[in-house]
């Protein structure tokens, strides 16, 4: 079966129907999974703060697979992201795209003064 994604509960939902479809206790499915029974407890309840990684590998674990669906203009810039190896570190800008954006760039010596 197909589900269209629209929250956290939903990846829950489907956590906890496949594992109980398939008999297993909660206790059990961290032990398979190497994660704590919390966290199995926390996905199954829609927690929004889970790990993605840990997250994505419970459900393959499960059996369970999960697909994106991006805009086909996309296509060609995720491609090039995955070849070259990935993205810059969250948070990072560069010293151009501040500029563009008006910004202060945190890292040049007259940004790092504090004002009164």
């Amino acid at each position: 079966m197909i589900i269209n994604l629209e929250s956290v509960a939903d990846v829950g939902f489907a956590v906890r129907a496949t594992r109980r479809s398939s008999g297993i206790r909660i206790d059990d499915m961290a032990g398979i999974c190497k994660v704590s029974k919390q966290f199995v407890s926390d996905v199954e309840h829609g927690k929004e703060t889970v790990q993605m990684g840990l997250t994505l590998k419970m459900l393959s674990d499960l059996g369970i697979r999960v697909f994106l669906d991006i805009p086909p203009s996309a296509e060609q810039m995720f491609t090039e992201l995955k070849k070259s190896g990935g993205l810059k570190p969250a948070g990072f800008a560069t010293t151009a795209k501040i500029k563009r954006s008006g910004g202060v760039d945190p890292l040049t010596p007259a940004s790092r003064t504090r004002s009164r």
